[in-house]
């Protein structure tokens, strides 16, 4: 998608986020999130999200990022 020129459109930062979130890739969803030129409220919740469920490692990255969202 990025090689494409699709890079920077939101819906590409998102679905690229959702996906790696849920594929328990953080590393690669956070780098894609921090990476995005433009954030909306769908961009934040799969991050936070994933983040949260791998709570042992990660509970504290999801609360600080809750807190930058708000």
């Amino acid at each position: 998608m990025v090689k494409g020129g699709f890079g920077c459109e939101v819906f590409v930062g998102n679905v690229l986020v959702t996906m790696y979130s849920r594929w328990v890739m953080l590393d690669e969803a956070r780098r894609v999130f921090d990476e995005m030129p433009k954030r909306d409220s769908v961009s934040w919740s799969p991050i936070i999200s994933g983040y949260a469920q791998d709570g042992e490692c990660y509970g504290l990255e999801a609360a600080l990022l809750f807190v930058s969202m708000l």
